[in-house]
């Protein structure tokens, strides 16, 4: 901290007040979305997509507020091995959480919709166990990290461990995004409902999140850990880049399971079930009589579709959520991740 001139370590210390701020807003925000997703919880006894990553996204703010916290009490303590560090680090694990749900969901949606039943069977439960085993290995990765750092300076070592989960992190949700969108747009082809293309629009918003957030954290790690030798100064650039880039990719997920209903988080009300309830309103009936007018084979899909999600309700997460509307469109929304039973009320 020495190191820095006294206006450098005043707009330091502002931008870190800045950032508790933010967080311990988002603290807030994601504790409220979580809490109202618990009492669904309790009420229906499933718990579905969603508050897995409003609670994953809580607890990750939490661990930054205490960062921040330290940060005050201790400046010059930022290193690998120090509380710090250690704070930092382990609240990278529920980010992970957040996106590997996210994962789950993109795949089953993918093998409940758009895979046969005969190959579908006991695909659904393994696809849980995958999509969040690499947040659990991570986990488990920074248990002996945290061990060791105590004893010894193993910084090298930890930047490429953790560029590692990163690389496999980004391809499994790459690879689940893109089989995801490729499924949706050759069934898009076989019929007209609107919602696919508002469900692929917003599969790639969060594609294009998690490309920009990866390249933007592993060239900052590349640079920060092996470029450059480390100083004091690099502290407050990094904390600005990973800063931007970890509300950026947080934000983007919020609005996508609000559909883009961002006055819902400022003003704490829930996140509520929108394609259900504009699936009464006049606008969905007109687009509905689209749909049957032009093509009629979409009815046979959708009916298809809908016995398949009731076949499968045993194999499902309940965060999967189908919508089939009086005339049998069918609406597939991320941000509707709530149960068949629930969008029926």
């Amino acid at each position: 901290m020495d190191s820095l001139t006294s206006n450098q370590k005043n707009a330091f210390y502002t931008f870190m007040v800045i950032r508790l701020c933010v967080y311990s807003y988002f603290v807030a925000v994601n504790g409220y979305q979580s809490a109202w997703e618990i009492k669904n919880f309790m009420k229906k006894k499933q718990v579905n997509t969603r508050f897995f990553v409003f609670f994953s996204y809580m607890i990750f703010c939490m661990f930054r507020v205490a960062c921040c916290c330290r940060f005050f009490d201790r400046p010059d303590e930022y290193l690998v091995g120090t509380w710090y560090y250690f704070l930092f680090s382990w609240s990278v694990v529920f980010v992970m959480t957040a996106w590997c749900s996210i994962s789950s969901f993109w795949m089953q949606l993918f093998y409940t919709f758009f895979v046969t039943e005969d190959v579908r069977s006991g695909h659904v439960k393994r696809i849980l166990v995958i999509a969040y085993s690499l947040a659990v290995a991570f986990f488990i990765y920074e248990v002996p990290v945290t061990i060791i750092c105590l004893e010894r300076d193993i910084s090298t070592a930890e930047a490429i461990g953790f560029i590692v989960f990163l690389v496999l992190f980004f391809l499994q949700i790459g690879v689940n995004g893109m089989i995801l969108i490729k499924s949706l747009k050759n069934h898009q082809k076989k019929s007209r409902f609107a919602n696919f293309d508002h469900m692929i629009f917003k599969t790639k918003i969060l594609m294009a999140t998690i490309v920009i957030s990866v390249v933007v954290i592993l060239a900052h790690d590349i640079v920060f850990n092996f470029a450059i030798t480390p100083e004091y100064w690099h502290f407050p650039l990094s904390s600005l880049i990973t800063g931007v880039i970890e509300v950026g990719q947080m934000v983007s997920v919020l609005l996508v399971l609000s559909n883009g209903d961002y006055k819902s988080y400022i003003l704490f009300r829930r996140i509520r079930n929108i394609a259900s309830q504009g699936s009464e309103g006049p606008s969905s009936s007109k687009e509905s009589s689209k749909g049957n007018a032009g093509n009629s084979s979409s009815k046979v899909n959708s009916k298809s579709m809908a016995s398949n999600s009731k076949s499968s309700d045993s194999e499902t997460d309940s965060s999967i959520s189908i919508d089939v509307s009086p005339d049998k469109s069918m609406s597939v929304e991320l941000s509707n991740i709530e149960t068949e039973k629930e969008n029926s009320i």
